[in-house]
């Protein structure tokens, strides 16, 4: 099997899985909504600063990414759309613990990056930080 013959195969699947649900009333167009929003998604220091877990290209971050998050966000605020700033951090990191709040995220990651403990690391970047309200 080579990889055009995967891409055949899932998109005669996905065809016919859109098809049939289609003919049972599903994927009805809504349209937008009334009011847009912003949501902003791991935009926390353990993605934007040098030197943590999950940090991305520093010169991307510093010159297009943040840059370009604070122009959204002025404009935005300015016209009164809703922002939402969502960070991943969990309460209980123990592998151990069978009640962790991780499932098996704890056995793909290193969970000192993501510990409530460090307020720092999950914290949304200063550059962009949320406002009350937000």
């Amino acid at each position: 099997m080579t990889i055009e013959n995967l891409d055949e195969m899932l998109q005669q699947a996905f065809d016919e899985s859109s098809k049939i649900y289609q003919e049972r009333g599903f994927q009805r167009r809504i349209g937008f909504g009334k009011k847009p929003a912003i949501i902003s998604v791991d935009l926390a220091n353990a993605w934007t600063r040098p030197g943590n877990p999950f940090t991305c290209d520093m010169d991307k971050m510093d010159n297009e990414i943040i840059p370009g998050m604070r122009r959204l966000l002025e404009a935005a605020r300015a016209n009164g759309h809703v922002v939402v700033h969502v960070t991943t951090a969990y309460q209980n990191t123990d592998r151990n613990e069978p009640h962790s709040d991780m499932g098996q995220w704890h056995n793909k990651i290193p969970v000192e990056a993501v510990s409530l403990a460090d307020d720092d690391l999950w914290a949304i970047d200063s550059r962009i930080a949320p406002i009350e309200g937000e």
